[in-house]
């Protein structure tokens, strides 16, 4: 937490990321940053870049449409703690940022789950409904390995991703991926992976040693 506490204070996005992503100031920062929304970050890693850096491959070859296997487990692991956190009756809204090496993924998200009126039986009180909006950056996911000679906007479209997935309540991410954990640890956020083998779509908080006092509601500054 004070790494947490560190990072949190000293990086900021500069004005200059809107050259990279023109709406990250005007739409998506102020959204992730409403305290009257639960704001869940999803994670989707395809593997689209790996495959575009190992065979070299056209990018429409190896960019995936629809939503299957771990991408559908990640988006049903965030519907179940938009449920859960919903129907305690903190929140007003609930907002999705979605980060992916996979524009076509995120799109499909956002063509999904974007304006849906989402009905939430709450603790003690009538049924609910909430209103979700759906944000990703549509960046496109590059490789930054030195080999192939990143450009800038490779690096700044990964950075300004990394950065908004900590501008959240929750992550949401397979467990193998430290993109998402770094992400997680710049706010002190808690990270959830889905029971991929499940398919029910389940999923549960990572027991990971420096995040045993994370908090979805607050940070831990």
């Amino acid at each position: 937490t004070g790494m947490a506490c560190a990072l949190g204070s000293t990086l900021k996005l500069a004005p200059s990321a809107a050259n990279y992503i023109p709406r990250v100031h005007s739409d998506i920062l102020p959204a992730l940053r409403d305290d009257s929304a639960l704001v869940i970050a999803l994670y989707i890693r395809t593997g689209r870049t790996d495959q575009l850096l190992r065979k070299k491959l056209a990018d429409s070859t190896a960019d995936k449409t629809q939503l299957v296997g771990y991408s559908q487990h990640i988006v049903s692991c965030a519907l179940e703690l938009e449920r859960d956190h919903l129907s305690k009756g903190k929140f007003a809204r609930s907002v999705w940022f979605v980060a992916t090496d996979s524009p076509n993924i995120g799109r499909a998200v956002v063509s999904l789950y974007d304006g849906v009126s989402v009905e939430i039986a709450q603790e003690e009180k009538p049924q609910k409904v909430f209103q979700r909006r759906v944000y990703t950056t549509a960046s496109r996911g590059v490789q930054t390995k030195a080999q192939i000679s990143p450009k800038t906007a490779d690096f700044a479209e990964a950075l300004i991703d990394w950065y908004l997935l900590a501008e959240s309540n929750i992550v949401v991410s397979l467990g193998s991926y430290t993109f998402a954990h770094t992400a997680a640890l710049r706010t002190g956020r808690p990270i959830y992976t889905p029971h991929y083998k499940d398919r029910k779509g389940t999923c549960h908080v990572m027991e990971l040693p420096f995040m045993e006092n994370v908090t979805a509601l607050s940070p831990v500054y």
